[in-house]
Formats: structure tokens, C-alpha cells, sequence
């Protein structure tokens, strides 16, 4: 049993020949290339128009520009990414980004060195603390954590293995060997003298 596939823009048959019993022709959308397009480029497009900028608007602690974005009335180019703290259009650049939005490469290494600024590298896991929170151990200046977590090693004393057992065992097999040389020596002993 074949089963006709209907065109869904022209109502004919996809790959029919002639009209079946049904009063139906052959799809003929192959045949005109424009056939469901529109003439007009910009049928498809809606065109938003950015919102009016308030006068009487807050003004953020940001400097001037940080944050917004400046779109103009052309929404079909490409997005802007805006660093949040400088402002600057970070699209096709190197860029970080954070909860905050995006960041330009300066402003994120100005913000590291900020960050780290007055801070001190511990020697073992080699987070940046305040000087306050080193530790001299063992010759070397950790963090308090670090430091903790010596502690806490050494608290746990390594406890040693039950010997008496081993020992017992020991003694015990040494005797039976010793009985079996014995043994051996007398036999040999006893075939010399006869």
C-alpha cells in the first residue's frame, strides 16, 4: 500500500506523475524557486527600536559608560560584550568573564594585582594570605590551614603492629627445625657407629 506525501506549501503530490483520484497535481514547488518566500527582504526582519534614555536617571559609582551597553538602533550586528569595569567592547578580543559580565584582559589583571596586593605566596599550597596569617614550620612559611593540617597528621600516631604472635610462631618453627637436625644427626650418627 504506497501512501502519498502532500507538500504542505503548494497541496500537491511530492513525486507524483499525474493527478490521482483525489483531484491532486504533482508538487510543483521544485519548479518555482521562490515559492514561499517573500519579495520583500525585510518581511521576516522586526525592527526594535532601543529604548528612550531616561533624563532623570541614577547615575551608577561605575565610571562613565561601565556596564552599558551601547547598542544603536542596529540589533542585527554583532553582540557587544562590554567590560564591566572599564567599558570597553571586548567582542573578537581576549577577554575573562565573571559573575559580574565580562572583563577586559587589563582591567582582570589590574584587578589580580589588586587582590593580591599586600599579600604574601604560602609555600605549600601557594594561595595569597595576608602576612598576618603566615607560619613559620619546619623552615618554611605556610598558611594557617597548611599549618593545621600538619597538625592534624601528627596528631594521628602511627600505631605499631602486634609482634608477639609473629614472634611466638617464629620461636615455635625454629624449635621443630632444630628437632628435625637433631633427628637427622643422631640417624647419621647411628649408620657411622653400626
Amino acid at each position: 500500500m504506497a501512501v502519498d506525501l502532500i507538500c504542505p506549501d503548494c497541496g500537491g503530490i511530492i513525486g507524483g506523475d499525474t493527478n490521482d483520484p483525489d483531484g491532486r497535481g504533482p508538487c510543483t514547488c521544485h519548479l518555482d524557486l521562490n515559492a514561499g518566500f517573500s519579495k520583500d527582504p525585510s518581511a521576516d526582519t522586526v525592527s526594535l527600536p532601543s529604548p528612550p534614555r531616561e533624563q532623570g536617571a541614577q547615575r551608577s559609582s561605575r565610571p562613565s559608560g561601565a556596564g552599558e551597553v551601547r547598542a544603536g538602533n542596529d540589533l542585527a550586528g554583532a553582540p557587544q560584550k562590554i567590560c564591566v569595569i572599564c567599558g570597553r567592547n571586548v567582542a573578537g578580543h581576549r577577554r575573562l568573564k565573571d559573575s559580574r559580565g565580562y572583563l577586559c584582559l587589563d582591567c582582570a589583571k589590574a584587578e589580580k594585582r589588586q587582590e593580591r596586593e599586600g599579600k604574601v605566596p604560602c609555600a605549600e599550597c601557594g594561595r595569597y594570605v595576608k602576612p598576618g596569617g603566615i607560619v613559620e614550620y619546619n623552615g618554611l612559611r605556610i598558611c594557617r590551614k597548611c599549618h593545621e593540617d600538619h597538625k592534624q597528621l601528627q596528631k594521628k600516631a602511627v600505631k605499631k603492629v602486634a609482634t608477639r604472635h609473629y614472634e611466638e610462631h617464629e620461636k615455635r618453627n625454629l624449635l621443630i627445625l632444630l628437632a628435625i637436625f637433631v633427628a637427622l644427626g643422631l640417624i647419621v650418627l647411628w649408620r657411622q657407629l653400626t
